[in-house]
C-alpha cells in the first residue's frame, strides 16, 4: 500500500489494482488519483519515424509513381499488401481502369498503397518498432531494383529526417 498527496488532496491505502480509500471519498480525489495513476503507468507515445510520415510517403510516391506505370503496384506487392486491396485501389483510380492513367493518377495510387500498408501496421502488428517498418519499406524498394532509393530511405531514417524530392535527385536506380 502507498500514500501520496496531490495538491491538498491526500490519498491513502491504494494498491497496484487502483483500489484505494481516500480520506473523505471525494470524487475529485478519485478522478485525480485515476488520472495520475494512468499517467504514471503509461509509457510515452511512440514517435513516428520521419520517413514514415504521410508527407514523406507522398514524396516517395511521386518518385516511384513517376517511374513507370506499374511501380506503385509492384511496391504494394513487395510490401505484402493483399492483392485484392492493390487491385481495388488501382481500379478505383480511374473510371477506365489502370491501363491508361496519367502520371498524377499513378502517383496517387502509389500513395494510397503506401498509406494502406502503413495503416496495416497499426491494425495487424501494433507492437512492431518503427525501424522494422523502415527496414521493410527499404527492402521492398531494393527488391524493385531501386537500391539507391532504399539507401536514401535508410539514411534519412538514421538522421530522423523526412524524405524530400532533393534527396532523390540524380539517382540512377
Amino acid at each position: 500500500m502507498n500514500n501520496f498527496t496531490v495538491g491538498k488532496c491526500f490519498v491513502s491505502q491504494f494498491d497496484e489494482h487502483c483500489h484505494f480509500n481516500s480520506v473523505d471519498g471525494n470524487g475529485l480525489r478519485k478522478f485525480l488519483f485515476s488520472f495520475f495513476y494512468i499517467a504514471s503507468s503509461t509509457s510515452a507515445l511512440k514517435k513516428e519515424a520521419a520517413v514514415l510520415k504521410d508527407t514523406s510517403l507522398a514524396v516517395l510516391s511521386r518518385e516511384l509513381g513517376a517511374l513507370d506505370k506499374h511501380s506503385g503496384l509492384m511496391l504494394g506487392m513487395y510490401l505484402n499488401v493483399p492483392n485484392t486491396t492493390i487491385v481495388n485501389i488501382a481500379n478505383a483510380a480511374s473510371d477506365d481502369g489502370y491501363s491508361d492513367v496519367t502520371d498524377r493518377t499513378r502517383i496517387d495510387t502509389t500513395q494510397k498503397i503506401l498509406l494502406t500498408w502503413k495503416d496495416s501496421w497499426k491494425d495487424l502488428r501494433p507492437k512492431i518498432k518503427e525501424r522494422e517498418k523502415v527496414k521493410e519499406l527499404a527492402r521492398a524498394v531494393t527488391e524493385m531494383g531501386k537500391s539507391e532509393m532504399a539507401s536514401v530511405i535508410t539514411e534519412k531514417y538514421a538522421d530522423n529526417a523526412e524524405l524530400t524530392a532533393d534527396a532523390f535527385a540524380g539517382l540512377t536506380s
